[in-house]
């Protein structure tokens, strides 16, 4: 009983054991063939990028990591994992694979491998939320744009290099990027991308030239029909429907409007409250309100309110309804301020040390890799030969030295920039006050119209004319010149300083009648008492005083 007891377990152990091996032999067997294949599969997903971008990342995802350990084979596919990725919308907040072919295509690979891996690498930060990092990114990859001959990919680099600075307000630098974009389309051949990039520089255009984005949309309308972008087609006709109304050609925006017909279903709020300002401007006021109702229950965040505000302070003023103008206008005007001060708050310096940080472990790992060279050649090579390593590692280290000048040089630049957004901030804040102290000061003749007003803007003016903020606000403006005026006229009176800080701010006469609360004519005398004193003065400054005075 017992033998067989034993001869029984013997064969289950045999069976089981034949069973472990023949699944490791399988298990080899199916890893040598994606071992194997992985390289086909690479080459697969390449080809079917541009035209096929979804089944090229389900190339993608059917390779194995173990088939890909090599650090070439690594490299390819962080950079082609990240480029379907990209193409079919999908955001990862990680950049650690692309930032191993980015890496691994600085040393080793060519002109256009680094181009691409930079410039997925700033996508993928793009994406994250990284605006700066992205940037910086795009920037690398630019670099080569003299020496590869990708025209598609070029243009994709400029395309994304416009959006990251129209979210920092740079709005030419935008313009120009685009324009660069549209340009090696056009090279390209690629009709379709050529009419985006016109759609989105028309947009842009409304910054600083609606004129110029009115013909830059028509031009797209024309390209979208000939290449049957209907989508595209309907996004021009509500951008030229926004700019109509942004330079009052309200006949023009209500044709476009009944074209389109389908007004009631975008959620795009500017649109929305474009065409219930034209509305309001064509006698269709019961339209225009249930446009309004539906603009604010399909906002979603504080620029969705300030827009909403802006259109509604629009319609107020047009039914001189001047009381809710102003408190729709003053409510725009704070959100506005609150988002362009948050995004000018961005921790810039942070960044900065984030970027040299990793800029300074890839120039490590680059220079460890170039001594080992060295010392290999020269302990194996002859003295000549020697000779020849240490003149080529000096070019080396001299260029990149220029590369890192050339990374300052650029932060500089981004610096400058959020200054600029700053002013741009201070200016909107003055000119704030300014049309609230205008619209007070006009009413003051009218008892019934100055005690409606006066309830909604006379408070904010008293506390102005105290606050001390917009003394602080005038130096950052002026670059200190109210500290510098203290300091050469220090026996002034205190309404005298007063005076020059709303001088400095740009205020107007009968804003700064309302803040003093001083008639004209008294106005004009301290105005002229003020100067003459500035006249007299040997400061070296004066110029530049008695050209706000």
């Amino acid at each position: 009983m017992i033998n067989l007891f034993l001869l029984t377990l013997l064969n289950i152990v045999r069976f089981v054991g034949m069973a472990i091996l023949l699944a490791i032999l399988f298990s080899l067997l199916f890893c040598g063939c994606q071992l194997f294949t992985a390289p086909e599969l690479l080459s697969t997903a390449e080809r079917q990028m541009t035209e096929h971008p979804d089944s090229a990342l389900e190339t993608m995802r059917s390779i194995k990591k173990y088939a890909v350990l090599l650090p070439e084979r690594r490299a390819k596919y962080g950079l082609l994992y990240s480029a379907a990725l990209d193409k079919n919308r999908i955001d990862i907040a990680s950049d650690s694979l692309i930032r191993f072919s980015t890496e691994y295509y600085d040393l080793h690979g060519t002109a256009e491998e680094r181009m691409r891996s930079y410039y997925y690498l700033g996508r993928t930060q793009q994406h994250a939320g990284k605006n700066l990092a992205a940037t910086l990114s795009y920037l690398d990859a630019e670099q080569y744009t003299d020496v590869v001959d990708d025209n598609y990919l070029k243009g994709l680099l400029y395309s994304s290099l416009a959006e990251v600075y129209e979210i920092q307000f740079r709005y030419k630098s935008a313009f120009e990027m685009a324009e660069r974009s549209y340009n090696y389309y056009k090279k390209a051949n690629l009709e379709r991308h050529q009419a985006y990039q016109l759609y989105y520089m028309g947009t842009l255009c409304r910054m600083f030239d609606e004129k110029c984005g009115i013909s830059l949309l028509k031009e797209a309308i024309v390209l979208a029909d000939k290449t049957e972008f209907f989508e595209l087609k309907s996004f021009c006709y509500i951008s030229l429907v926004i700019l109509y109304d942004d330079i009052k050609q309200y006949d023009e925006a209500y044709s476009i409007i009944k074209l389109l017909d389908n007004y009631t279903s975008s959620n795009y709020i500017r649109y929305i409250g474009s065409v219930a300002h034209v509305f309001h401007r064509k006698g269709k006021i019961k339209e225009g309100e249930q446009l309004i109702d539906y603009g604010w229950s399909v906002a979603k965040d504080c620029l969705d309110s300030s827009i909403m505000y802006h259109y509604q302070s629009k319609i107020h003023l047009y039914n001189n309804d001047r009381t809710q103008y102003l408190a729709d206008y003053q409510n725009a005007a704070q959100l506005q301020l609150k988002q362009a001060s948050d995004i000018a708050e961005n921790p810039i310096a942070t960044a900065e040390i984030e970027y040299f940080e990793q800029k300074s472990k890839a120039e490590l790992g680059r220079a460890r890799q170039e001594k080992v060279v060295v010392i290999l050649l020269s302990v194996l090579s002859v003295v000549v030969l020697c000779s020849v390593v240490y003149r080529l590692s000096k070019r080396q280290i001299n260029k990149k030295n220029s590369e890192i000048q050339r990374y300052i040089e650029t932060i500089s630049s981004l610096k400058n920039s959020v200054v600029c957004s700053e002013n741009e901030i201070l200016s909107g804040k003055f000119e704030t006050i300014n049309q609230l102290c205008t619209a007070y000061y006009e009413a003051m003749d009218n008892p019934k119209q100055k005690a409606i007003v006066f309830k909604k803007v006379a408070n904010m003016i008293a506390e102005i004319g105290d606050d001390n903020s917009i003394q602080q606000d005038v130096n950052r403006y002026r670059n200190n010149i109210l500290n510098d005026f203290i300091s050469d006229f220090p026996n002034l009176t205190k309404d005298e300083y007063k005076l020059a800080c709303y001088l400095f701010a740009d205020f107007s006469n009968q804003s700064i009648c309302v803040v003093l609360s001083c008639s004209k004519e008294a106005l004009y005398n301290r105005t002229y008492r003020l100067r003459e004193k500035v006249k007299k003065s040997n400061s070296v400054r004066r110029d530049n005083y008695l050209q706000f005075l």
